[in-house]
């Protein structure tokens, strides 16, 4: 009788999984060699659009080193990398990238940040897709810029990057050498990106046009282009917001410029001569940033008449070389509303901490500075700025003055030590 049960349950477990797709597609099913030299990028293709067809699945990548040039996403599908695999980038000469594909807004925005398909991994219109796992993600074989003369015909030049859509994960993943951007999402909604490591040559990550965006847990280095860059152009023919954004649990180090940079500009880059665009809602927290270069501090600028608002900042620790003189204390940058937003942009900066103007609604929480010299300059500097609320700041005391304060509105700082509480209904100009 124990027999016969066994028996009915094994039949009924055969029977329950009848008719069921899988959800897991392994490459090497389709035909991938994974040892680094063969091409897979054909294999890998089928695989996700079998996963696809299927209704949505997960592509594996077991251990081993997946040559490849263009990988094209499809929604529903996820990539997972596991220990020990690679997904290689091939140069141009072993096979062609996808075209870049003809965008008629391109005349707005610069080339890489206006075609997506020339990349070693992309999607457009995607919905419900990761890229997962402890793997890596090398760009070897992608180039860092394009020149019509020059870059060599079906060249890559990003590793990740995503045109369109909603609901997409990047968790685990290490990107090493990611050309022109290691990851360039542009008008994607809802994007978390977790828990990953980049060590780049260009571009971090790029973020442009994208709305519910969450990026933590990150580590990225990017030694001669922005590390996390927040925009938005008119690279997609529509001025969409780059909005409700959180960044969090960073580290970040050896930084040559500003370790972050909030700038609203008025390139008037669209057609009919646009009005400045809006920066709103922008959450950061638990940063910490070592080794951070002398001449600029935390940079916030909007511009006369267009305010950067609701800007909240959290648990900041950061450690700067220091060694400001008085004479870059009384420096007054110029507001360079037309041109390219580059943290170096205003040259030194007249406070080492945080230099912040043409704002509405500050607030920082649990900041910490520190200066490995003596620096001459005050901590904070504001100008034409409504509505500061600072609580718990913790700054060395020098000869200097911590706070310098024009055209100010609304200033409320408490709990930190060595300072005292102090609120202010206005300051044309005041320093303390």
């Amino acid at each position: 009788m124990k027999i016969r049960t066994a028996a009915l349950v094994a039949l009924l477990s055969t029977v329950s999984v009848v008719g069921q797709a899988p959800s897991s597609f392994d490459v090497r099913a389709f035909g991938a060699k994974g040892d680094g030299k063969s091409l897979d990028t054909d294999a890998i293709n089928n695989a996700i659009a079998a996963a696809h067809a299927a209704g949505g699945g997960t592509v594996r990548f077991g251990a081993g080193t997946y040559l490849s040039t263009s990988i094209r996403l499809q929604s529903h599908v996820g990539l997972f990398l596991d220990h020990g695999s690679t997904i290689l980038a091939a140069e141009a000469t072993v096979g062609p990238y996808d075209e870049p594909e003809p965008n008629e807004w391109d005349k707005f925005q610069d080339f890489g940040h206006s075609h997506w398909h020339n990349s070693l991994i992309w999607g457009e219109n995607l919905d419900d897709v990761s890229i997962t796992g402890p793997g890596l993600i090398h760009g070897k074989g992608l180039v860092r810029s394009y020149n019509a003369n020059t870059t060599p015909k079906g060249s890559g030049n990003k590793a990740i990057a995503l045109k369109n859509g909603r609901n997409i994960l990047i968790r685990d993943v290490s990107i090493l050498h990611g050309g022109w951007f290691a990851i360039l999402a542009t008008g994607v909604d809802n994007v978390t990106i977790d828990n990953i490591k980049i060590d780049t040559n260009r571009y971090g990550i790029d973020v442009d046009a994208c709305k519910n965006v969450r990026i933590s847990n990150a580590t990225v280095n990017s030694p001669f282009d922005d590390g996390i860059c927040l925009k938005s152009s008119y690279g997609l023919g529509s001025a969409k917001p780059t909005e409700n954004v959180t960044i969090t649990n960073l580290t970040i180090r050896d930084i040559v410029n500003a370790p972050i940079f909030v700038r609203l500009g008025r390139r008037a880059r669209g057609p009919g001569n646009p009005p400045p665009g809006v920066i709103n809602r922008v959450r950061i927290s638990n940063v910490v940033a070592s080794n951070v270069d002398s001449r600029h501090g935390v940079l916030v600028s909007g511009i006369p008449g267009h305010d950067i608002e609701d800007l909240r900042l959290s648990d900041i620790r950061i450690a700067y070389q220091g060694g400001g003189t008085a004479a870059d204390a009384a420096l007054q940058p110029e507001e360079k509303e037309a041109e390219y937003p580059e943290p170096d942009m205003f040259g030194n900066t007249p406070a080492y901490g945080m230099y912040a103007r043409h704002v509405k609604t500050l607030s920082a929480r649990d900041i910490v500075f520190t200066t490995d010299k003596p620096d001459a300059r005050p901590a904070f500097r504001f100008e034409d700025v409504a509505g500061v609320d600072l609580d718990r700041v913790i700054v060395p005391r020098t000869a200097a003055p911590v706070f310098v304060l024009q055209r100010l509105t609304d200033f409320l700082l408490r709990n930190s030590p060595g300072l005292p509480d102090k609120r202010l209904a206005q300051a044309a100009k005041e320093s303390f």
